[in-house]
Protein backbone atom coordinates (compact mmCIF):
# COMPACT_ATOMS: atom_id res chain seq x y z
CA UNK A 1 0.00 0.00 0.00
CA UNK A 2 1.62 3.19 -0.87
CA UNK A 3 0.24 5.97 1.05
CA UNK A 4 -0.02 9.58 -0.52
CA UNK A 5 0.77 11.74 2.35
CA UNK A 6 2.80 10.94 5.17
CA UNK A 7 2.23 7.67 7.47
CA UNK A 8 0.04 8.19 10.51
CA UNK A 9 0.84 6.67 13.65
CA UNK A 10 -0.74 7.30 16.68
CA UNK A 11 -4.59 8.17 17.31
CA UNK A 12 -7.59 8.16 19.10
CA UNK A 13 -11.01 7.58 18.42
CA UNK A 14 -13.74 8.72 21.14
CA UNK A 15 -17.10 7.73 20.70
CA UNK A 16 -19.69 9.30 22.92
CA UNK A 17 -22.44 6.57 22.65
CA UNK A 18 -25.53 8.57 24.37
CA UNK A 19 -24.51 11.01 21.09
CA UNK A 20 -23.81 8.48 19.02
CA UNK A 21 -20.64 11.38 17.45
CA UNK A 22 -17.32 9.77 17.10
CA UNK A 23 -14.26 12.15 17.08
CA UNK A 24 -11.20 11.24 15.82
CA UNK A 25 -7.39 12.60 15.72
CA UNK A 26 -4.53 10.68 13.93
CA UNK A 27 -0.75 12.15 14.05
CA UNK A 28 2.45 11.63 12.76
CA UNK A 29 4.84 9.14 14.50
CA UNK A 30 6.95 11.59 14.86
CA UNK A 31 6.24 15.12 15.37
CA UNK A 32 9.02 17.24 15.96
CA UNK A 33 8.69 20.05 19.28
CA UNK A 34 8.04 23.84 17.93
CA UNK A 35 11.19 25.27 19.06
CA UNK A 36 9.80 28.38 19.70
CA UNK A 37 7.77 28.10 23.59
CA UNK A 38 4.90 29.94 23.66
CA UNK A 39 4.15 29.65 26.73
CA UNK A 40 7.27 31.32 28.02
CA UNK A 41 7.43 34.21 25.69
CA UNK A 42 3.61 35.10 25.99
CA UNK A 43 5.13 37.79 28.96
CA UNK A 44 3.57 40.79 26.73
CA UNK A 45 1.71 42.24 23.03
CA UNK A 46 4.62 42.75 21.57
CA UNK A 47 6.72 39.51 22.88
CA UNK A 48 3.12 37.42 21.15
CA UNK A 49 3.08 39.48 17.93
CA UNK A 50 7.07 38.90 17.45
CA UNK A 51 6.28 34.82 18.35
CA UNK A 52 3.29 34.84 16.19
CA UNK A 53 5.44 36.31 13.28
CA UNK A 54 8.04 33.97 13.71
CA UNK A 55 5.85 31.06 13.77
CA UNK A 56 4.42 31.32 10.55
CA UNK A 57 7.97 31.61 9.05
CA UNK A 58 8.24 27.74 10.34
CA UNK A 59 8.59 25.04 8.76
CA UNK A 60 7.47 23.28 11.64
CA UNK A 61 3.95 24.42 11.64
CA UNK A 62 3.36 22.65 8.24
CA UNK A 63 5.06 19.46 9.72
CA UNK A 64 2.89 19.90 12.55
CA UNK A 65 -0.67 20.58 10.23
CA UNK A 66 0.31 17.45 7.84
CA UNK A 67 1.33 15.58 10.60
CA UNK A 68 -2.45 15.69 12.29
CA UNK A 69 -5.48 14.95 11.18
CA UNK A 70 -8.81 14.86 13.13
CA UNK A 71 -12.90 15.44 12.31
CA UNK A 72 -15.99 14.55 14.28
CA UNK A 73 -19.64 14.41 13.55
CA UNK A 74 -22.08 11.66 13.46
CA UNK A 75 -22.03 8.20 12.68
CA UNK A 76 -24.61 5.14 11.53
CA UNK A 77 -23.46 1.39 10.81
CA UNK A 78 -24.85 -0.57 8.41
CA UNK A 79 -23.90 -4.14 9.67
CA UNK A 80 -25.46 -5.76 6.42
CA UNK A 81 -23.02 -3.53 4.50
CA UNK A 82 -20.27 -3.99 6.95
CA UNK A 83 -19.95 -0.05 6.71
CA UNK A 84 -19.68 2.95 9.03
CA UNK A 85 -20.53 6.01 7.46
CA UNK A 86 -19.36 9.06 9.30
CA UNK A 87 -20.92 12.39 8.88
CA UNK A 88 -18.40 15.05 9.22
CA UNK A 89 -19.49 18.04 10.95
CA UNK A 90 -16.30 19.82 11.33
CA UNK A 91 -12.42 18.84 10.59
CA UNK A 92 -8.74 19.95 10.93
CA UNK A 93 -9.22 19.94 6.37
CA UNK A 94 -12.16 21.83 6.34
CA UNK A 95 -13.10 20.08 2.59
CA UNK A 96 -14.35 17.58 4.52
CA UNK A 97 -17.09 19.55 6.67
CA UNK A 98 -20.69 18.36 6.00
CA UNK A 99 -19.08 15.34 3.64
CA UNK A 100 -19.93 11.79 4.84
CA UNK A 101 -17.00 9.33 4.91
CA UNK A 102 -17.54 5.49 4.08
CA UNK A 103 -15.39 2.97 5.71
CA UNK A 104 -15.44 -0.72 5.90
CA UNK A 105 -14.84 -2.64 8.73
CA UNK A 106 -13.96 -5.81 10.00
CA UNK A 107 -13.21 -6.75 13.62
CA UNK A 108 -10.19 -8.96 14.50
CA UNK A 109 -9.60 -10.07 18.15
CA UNK A 110 -8.80 -6.66 19.55
CA UNK A 111 -8.53 -5.16 16.09
CA UNK A 112 -10.78 -2.53 14.45
CA UNK A 113 -9.66 -2.73 10.73
CA UNK A 114 -11.33 -0.16 8.97
CA UNK A 115 -10.62 0.53 4.79
CA UNK A 116 -11.65 3.19 2.32
CA UNK A 117 -13.59 2.43 -0.69
CA UNK A 118 -10.88 3.21 -3.35
CA UNK A 119 -10.10 7.04 -3.33
CA UNK A 120 -8.73 8.55 -6.54
CA UNK A 121 -5.91 10.74 -5.46
CA UNK A 122 -3.28 12.56 -8.35
CA UNK A 123 -4.76 9.88 -10.84
CA UNK A 124 -3.82 6.45 -9.18
CA UNK A 125 -6.83 4.56 -7.44
CA UNK A 126 -5.70 3.89 -4.00
CA UNK A 127 -7.83 2.25 -0.67
CA UNK A 128 -6.29 3.37 3.21
CA UNK A 129 -6.48 1.32 5.23
CA UNK A 130 -6.42 1.95 9.07
CA UNK A 131 -6.05 -0.64 12.03
CA UNK A 132 -6.51 0.70 15.73
CA UNK A 133 -6.31 -2.03 18.73
CA UNK A 134 -8.48 -1.48 21.55
CA UNK A 135 -5.97 -1.33 24.75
Amino acid sequence: MRLPLIRMGSGFVTIALFAGAPAVAVEADVLPPFTADAMAQAASPQAIAEYRRKLREYEQVRAAFEGHTSYFGTFTIDPSARTVTHHVRGASYPNWMGHDHIRYYRIDGSHLVLSSPPILFQGESLEYILTWERI
